[in-house]
């Protein structure tokens, strides 16, 4: 999907029943607050003859302005980002649509999802994705099935710009921005009939408690909240390799996807499933986002610690030591949806089917 453009950052609510656009404008202080209602599109021209699909972004919508400051100082940009606030009366369209059907709105589902408008980087059955990935909600499987509606934010640039301004301020910040979007999404779960924070380009579904519980905590730490915008995902690569015609079991891969958002690589192993504390890679794969988001200059033939294996147990031989991983530069992942990635392979004496790292793996299973 198209990354930064015309929007910048997402975030949607997802409800049990549509809300109006007139509470959620009271929720965030109206007009006094400089919360604006625009009927129709005010980013571009609507065309009358094609069957808009409810999910489309053309229909009435609340423009917030950026606020002038964030906890750590001015927010870039304040005097020309908002955040285009509008409800969807359908569940999420997890899936792409048609170019070639008309019919129920679903061309302009394709279109809506070729601009971006879920989201910039976005992919179809990304809530599907959200939902089986859930590790910290088990009943997410239950409860996110439920919702019958959705709140969408989308922050952007482009409302009352020139033709000749750029699409991303010289002062642009992702970080700010997407803190934004996450504090309206954490007013947002006080409406009636909420049941989910849903970040649609990291694959994150959160209940309210536990998501204001995580920014506490990241807050705390004065560290981001990534895993409210990147989910760390486990795929088991065992049914893909066999299809391959390779004899070899136990290789899984370990990824986060959503750091685009912060203009940065997604990170991903390629690991034993069978030889690794998931808690560990998870660590690894957490701390190396925020060295990223930190600066670091990462090449190809750089080499990292990680963890010790998780066979190795104190008393049982020499002391545990970490193990080195390898990185490779990527211009795209194993698993999609397709993005750059920071690809590491421990330097524990097994080496991973060229097969695995050639091709694409289905994302679940």
């Amino acid at each position: 999907m198209p990354l930064k453009g015309l929007f910048t950052q997402s975030a949607a609510v997802l409800l049990e029943r549509p809300v109006s656009l007139d509470a959620v404008a009271e929720l965030l202080g109206g007009e006094e607050a400089g919360v604006q209602r625009v009927e129709g599109d005010p980013l571009s021209g609507d065309d009358p003859g094609l069957v808009r699909h409810p999910a489309d972004t053309y229909g009435p919508r609340l423009l917030v302005p950026f606020p002038p400051t964030h906890p750590n100082g001015e927010m870039p940009s304040a005097d020309r980002g908002v955040a285009a606030v509008d409800v969807a009366t359908v569940p999420w369209p997890d899936d792409m649509g048609d170019p070639e059907d008309a019919l129920d709105g679903r061309m302009a589902l394709f279109a809506a999802w070729a601009g971006g408008q879920f989201g910039p980087g976005a992919f179809p059955d990304n809530l599907d994705s959200a939902v089986e990935q859930a590790w910290h909600w088990p009943e997410a499987k239950t409860i996110v099935p439920r919702h019958r509606a959705f709140l969408r934010i989308l922050t952007t640039y482009a409302v009352g710009s020139e033709a000749d301004d750029p699409a991303l301020p010289d002062d642009y910040s992702p970080l700010h921005e997407l803190t934004f979007a996450t504090f309206l999404a954490d007013r947002f779960l006080d409406l009636p009939r909420a049941l989910a924070y849903f970040n649609p380009t990291g694959c994150t579904v959160w209940p309210k408690d536990s998501f204001r519980e995580t920014i506490a905590f990241h807050q705390t730490h004065r560290v981001p909240p990534l895993p409210l915008w990147a989910n760390v995902r486990l795929m088991k690569a065992d049914a893909f390799l066999k299809a391959e015609g390779v004899d070899e079991s136990g290789w899984s891969v370990m990824d986060t996807v959503g750091n685009g958002q912060l203009d940065l690589p997604d990170v991903e192993l390629i690991l034993r499933e069978d030889r690794w504390d998931l808690n560990d890679a998870d660590g690894l794969l957490r701390n190396l986002s925020l060295e990223l988001l930190g600066g670091w200059p990462v090449k190809t033939g750089d080499v990292v610690p990680g963890p010790a294996p998780a066979d190795a147990k104190p008393g049982s031989g020499p002391p545990s030591v970490e193990v080195p991983w390898r990185v490779t530069v990527c211009e795209d992942g194993v698993s999609a949806p397709p993005r750059p990635t920071i690809r590491l392979i421990a330097q524990d004496g097994s080496e991973p089917p060229a097969e695995l790292l050639r091709v694409r793996h289905p994302r679940r299973g």
